[in-house]
């Protein structure tokens, strides 16, 4: 399951974006290219199991940021670079 592009277009002004609790399996590096000012961001309780370098490099506000539950078994840093 992905992160649809037109939630990801309508939430351009958001400060809170809690997408937990769904089937999300996998963070695409243009998931969140749009969006800029998110502080928080919950992706717990998914099923993500791939995150694609670079993928919350445009996150620049990020203050907190959730994956608990998941699927992954290694995390690298350059998801943020």
């Amino acid at each position: 399951t992905l992160i649809p592009l037109s939630v990801i277009k309508n939430v351009l002004r958001v400060n809170d974006f809690f997408i937990n609790n769904n089937m999300i399996k996998t963070i695409f590096s243009n998931d969140f290219l749009i969006t800029s000012q998110i502080y928080n961001l919950d992706l717990s309780f998914n099923k993500i199991h791939s995150i694609e370098l670079n993928s919350f490099h445009k996150l620049n506000s990020l203050i907190s940021f959730s994956l608990n539950n998941n699927k992954l078994n290694n995390l690298n840093s350059s998801i943020f670079t």
